[in-house]
């Protein structure tokens, strides 16, 4: 399996670290993963008027499936969110550039990245303990068992690794939404690549100048890349609209 992801960024400094780990004050491990089942908990309890989804899926499949739904819902968790499409995460990135106005004319933070990654001979590295040569993890895979959430820290996985997820929403099927999922390594996945024995390019970023941003937006929509091809809603066709007739989104 020859498969890329990608990983768009709205700024270049992003990096590549799951929302759990980016808790402004809460920065041990434990404290964290404790945050995740405080975190879950909250959430089971709260949101059953807001799904559309039959109450046995939750019942019969708890801990993966309880995870992509809270993903999917912006809930802070342990994964990372990758795309198959190039076009998408390229899109992202230039989309969501922080920007002001000055006088005229829009002024960019910083420039955008996005990041490859070769899933495969990540997780042959990673997961090279159990002899793992299958490439992307699925759900059922027991690859997948050392990154449940666990009392005993000790026996959880700590490096990330790549997996195939529930695609429960359009958005995600669209955009061809792909996952890492991280252990109890809290460094990006950058700083793990860089001091792994990770294959070379197993990781690339490549980085486009904030003088950049305005002409590649132009460029994908030229080529009829928009809101709505990425995200198909009618708050994306108003973005879509209003792009085309130059108004700043």
């Amino acid at each position: 399996h020859d498969a890329l992801w990608f990983r768009g960024c709205g700024k270049s400094s992003h990096q590549l670290k799951p929302s759990l780990y980016r808790h402004p004050t809460i920065t041990q491990i434990r404290k964290l993963l404790d945050l995740e089942k405080q975190i879950t908990e909250r959430f089971k309890l709260r949101c059953l008027p807001y799904l559309n989804w039959p109450i046995t899926i939750h019942v019969d499949n708890p801990y993966w499936e309880w995870l992509f739904r809270m993903r999917h819902a912006g809930v802070p968790t342990r994964l990372l969110d990758w795309t198959e499409n190039p076009y998408v995460a390229l899109y992202f990135a230039l989309s969501s550039a922080p920007y002001k106005i000055s006088g005229d004319h829009i002024e960019y933070e910083e420039g955008v990245a996005v990041w490859i990654l070769d899933p495969c001979k990540w997780n042959e590295l990673v997961l090279a303990s159990i002899g793992w040569k299958k490439g992307i993890l699925l759900r059922s895979d027991s690859g997948l068992n050392g990154y449940l959430l666990q009392d005993d820290i000790d026996i959880m996985r700590r490096e990330p690794s790549n997996m195939y997820g529930t695609q429960n929403s359009s958005n995600m099927v669209v955009q061809s939404g792909v996952f890492t999922i991280f252990g109890t390594n809290l460094s990006p996945m950058e700083e793990i690549y860089a001091s792994g024995d990770f294959p070379q390019d197993c990781l690339i970023k490549l980085e486009f100048t904030n003088d950049r941003i305005v002409p590649l937006k132009n460029s994908m929509l030229r080529i009829g890349y928009t809101d709505l091809i990425g995200s198909p809603s009618l708050e994306c066709l108003a973005n879509e609209i209003r792009r085309i007739y130059g108004y700043l989104v």
